[in-house]
């Protein structure tokens, strides 16, 4: 139930507010001691604090910082006499809601609470609202192919439950943030996201950083350090890669997934933790078990569900909106306005995309420093992806020509072809925008660029 605090040193002034404010269906407290006033902010909580300026124990101002200091949340109201009023906008400034100047109507008080009544339901409205969008949203994951919403899905499912979590998928997937989104929307989103890559350390280092150590453990321990696992204690800790953890710290770690304890290394004292475990791996675990490469006894530990992310080569139509994402964030950071060319997109279709979305993001960015004229044309992708989709085209070639009798040459008779219709085209096109090259393009649908490597290329001029 919505709660209203009156703090003033009169009793007959509290005891008329109370009456005044009767009306509005709340309930209401009233105290002549600013200190017991404190007292019940922290045991009531009330919504609204409504405090006289001038009081002989603590003033309205004190009042005011130490309600903000326990709950800044809280309304504080001010009650001010005529000669004061300018103590009461400076109150405001302090971070009152309002004040309310004696002598007041019951129709004034009341209107001014009821309008701090609906501010603080509207932010706590907004706040709840914030926290809905955030359940549901994956800001940072960019698609709307079925593939990851399939994913995403799962991933709304599993983040509230406080089980631990294997994500896996090939390398530059996204499997950090799939990891990152679990720990955002679970109960422990406050604590700490701790990410240990399993692969870029040796065992040596990879077992300080988790367990931290004590002074003199190794040459070069100068001092006690805290391990990962202490750091993420209430958190997440986000083992990347840890089909490459090694015998040894499998069965370290075992004891932590087990007993919920750990000793540093070098140390002799148990430290306990409550940490949740979300892995990734790029590697077949089943495989790495049947090879006794990987202990059955912590895979299963670990993988309290599996979530496995699609390669980028299966998530259709995510494709254009992860290279103009990715070229957003370039222009941003760089503040530049590079645009991609029209023709530059289904080359991106149809790559294969070894290195999924990591080589994508690369691909753009390399791209994009590359460019001239403000757009991102063919010529400023790697070789590897215009030599497929030129493969692509002739394999169509190909198609159209299986019923014409095979002849010696005929690969160069139809790269001729090619040639002559190319060279007739660029010709027309320029003809009949006047040799406008930049109108020619846009009508293309091409780059500027790309019409002037064809005009040196068959050496055409304008007559």
């Amino acid at each position: 139930m919505t709660k209203v605090l009156i703090i003033d040193d009169e009793i007959e002034m509290a005891q008329n507010c109370l009456r005044l404010l009767k009306p509005l269906g709340v309930k209401i407290l009233i105290t002549t001691s600013a200190k017991q006033g404190l007292e019940l902010v922290q045991t009531e909580k009330p919504d609204i604090v409504l405090t006289d300026l001038m009081m002989p124990e603590m003033n309205g101002m004190q009042v005011l910082a130490a309600v903000k200091e326990w709950d800044a949340k809280i309304l504080v109201i001010m009650i001010t006499g005529f000669g004061t009023v300018n103590s009461a906008v400076e109150a405001i400034k302090g971070g009152a809601y309002d004040f309310v100047t004696k002598p007041f109507s019951g129709e004034q008080l009341r209107a001014i609470v009821e309008r701090a009544l609906n501010q603080r339901s509207l932010k706590e409205e907004n706040t709840r609202l914030k926290r809905q969008l955030q359940a549901l949203s994956f800001n940072e994951i960019v698609g709307k192919s079925s593939a990851l919403q399939k994913t995403f899905e799962l991933v709304r499912k599993v983040a509230p439950m406080d089980i631990n979590v294997l994500i896996v998928g090939d390398s530059g997937t996204g499997k950090e943030l799939i990891a990152r989104s679990i720990h955002t929307h679970s109960r422990r989103s406050q604590q700490p996201f701790v990410p240990v890559d399993c692969a870029a350390l040796s065992e040596e280092l990879l077992e300080s950083d988790l367990f931290g150590h004590e002074r003199g453990a190794f040459t070069g321990a100068a001092g006690t350090k805290l391990g990962l696992l202490e750091v993420a204690d209430g958190g997440t800790l986000f083992l990347d890669e840890m089909g490459e953890l090694s015998p040894k710290l499998q069965v370290k770690l075992l004891r932590v997934l087990q007993e919920k304890t750990f000793r540093h290394v070098g140390g002799t004292k148990q430290i306990e933790v409550d940490v949740r475990f979300v892995s990734a791996t790029n590697r077949d675990l089943i495989e790495a078990i049947k090879g006794r490469n990987f202990r059955e006894d912590i895979y299963y530990r670990l993988n309290g569900m599996t979530i496995t992310l699609p390669p980028l080569r299966a998530r259709t139509g995510d494709i254009p909106l992860l290279a103009r994402s990715f070229l957003e964030q370039f222009n941003e950071r760089n503040d530049q306005t590079i645009k991609l060319g029209r023709e530059v997109l289904p080359l991106l279709e149809n790559y294969a995309w070894p290195g999924n979305v990591r080589e994508l993001k690369n691909v753009i960015e390399r791209a994009a420093i590359l460019a001239e004229e403000g757009t991102i044309c063919c010529e400023d992708l790697p070789p590897e992806i215009t030599k497929d989709s030129r493969e692509l085209a002739n394999d169509g070639l190909d198609c159209a020509w299986t019923n014409v009798t095979p002849v010696q040459g005929f690969t160069e008779a139809k790269e001729k072809w090619i040639e002559i219709f190319e060279k007739r085209y660029l010709n027309e096109l320029l003809l009949r925008y006047h040799w406008n090259i930049s109108k020619a393009a846009e009508a293309a649908g091409i780059n500027r660029k790309t019409i002037q490597r064809l005009l040196g290329k068959y050496r055409l001029d304008e007559e």
